[in-house]
């Protein structure tokens, strides 16, 4: 049995104080972190009887859970998803596109609202749909992404990275579903930016101690119930604390464009062989899901030419776009 204060131990110690100070205590009804508080309570003395009442548990995976972390560290405590790409990888992507999402808000929600427009935040729902901007039937339902690191495996098949955005395929046919069932236009809106999830990730760190950069990754990669309000928690807290910072940065003279699910779907039917870079090239190192690619600047609309339709309350002429795959 390791001595309190070895590297295991203080391994776990670390962690706990770094979710505390990171999230506070919005995270302690999840089960893997009241384990580890529970887990935590006892190295430092408690009663294991006691803490295990306290945490409704019984006493032996208690005990388990405490030899865990005493032999692997937080290992012995927290599962984590297995991951080929780098821990802050998740960081990175779910921070940058937390921060896309608060740009299109703070740009358009007021004016949107200026021309007695409804404008509905979905995100905490974790669904495809960011906002569905109202005005009667149909509304508009938008996907918010983020274009900020050029797509180089494009370059094998011939097309330039800084002219082409990825699509998961899954997203897309979630977006196919949604716009059916709902009946009302459904847009991909793409902030182009690149170099802006490097800045991001820089400047999101700075505000972070070594402690919750390691509960950050932790928590984002957990592999248990309540994984995914734990990774909404961990982002809001990161970006709230940055966020002038961050919206400054990706803030930028580009503005957003836009592709209705229909146009993506027939390129992904039309052109599958030429733009699912997974497929087309398996042996390119490729990771990720399984996605395909738009052309910018022959396939995708400035949302400006929406925006001006939306000012109009011309819902109907945006759906028939959509509808038809010119926009």
């Amino acid at each position: 049995m390791l001595l309190p204060g070895s590297r295991l131990i203080e391994e776990v110690f670390t962690l706990d104080r770094g979710i505390r100070s990171l999230v506070g205590t919005q995270l302690d009804d999840i089960g893997f972190v009241s384990d580890l508080q529970a887990v935590v309570s006892v190295l430092n003395g408690a009663s294991p009887a006691d803490t295990a009442r306290i945490h409704e548990m019984s006493r032996k995976r208690l005990e388990g859970l405490v030899t865990g972390a005493e032999t692997k560290g937080r290992e012995g405590v927290f599962k984590l998803r297995d991951d080929p790409r780098p821990a802050f990888d998740m960081i990175r992507t779910l921070l940058i596109g937390r921060v896309t999402e608060e740009v299109f808000r703070v740009r358009y929600q007021a004016r949107i609202e200026g021309h007695g427009l409804r404008w509905d935040d979905h995100r905490a729902k974790r669904s495809e749909i960011d906002y569905t901007i109202g005005g009667g039937i149909p509304e508009l339902d938008i996907n918010v992404k983020n274009a900020s690191e050029p797509f180089r495996i494009v370059e094998k098949l011939g097309f330039d990275p800084k002219d082409c955005v990825p699509l998961g395929i899954y997203k897309l046919l979630q977006a196919r579903k949604t716009a059916t069932a709902r009946k009302q236009p459904f847009l991909f809106a793409y902030l182009i930016d690149w170099g802006a999830s490097v800045k991001v990730q820089a400047a999101g760190r700075k505000t972070m101690s070594p402690e919750e950069i390691t509960a950050a990754e932790v928590l984002l990669k957990a592999s248990a119930p309540g994984q995914r309000r734990a990774q909404d928690v961990t982002i809001k807290a990161m970006v709230t604390r940055a966020e002038t910072e961050l919206l400054k940065i990706a803030n930028v003279d580009a503005d957003f464009m836009v592709v209705g699910w229909r146009k993506a779907f027939d390129i992904l039917i039309d052109k599958f062989e030429e733009r699912a870079p997974a497929l087309t090239l398996p042996r390119a190192g490729w990771q990720g899901e399984l996605g395909i690619f738009l052309q910018v600047s022959k396939e995708l609309t400035p949302w400006q030419d929406v925006l001006g339709l939306l000012e109009n309350k011309e819902f109907a002429e945006i759906g028939k776009r959509v509808a038809a795959g010119t926009l």
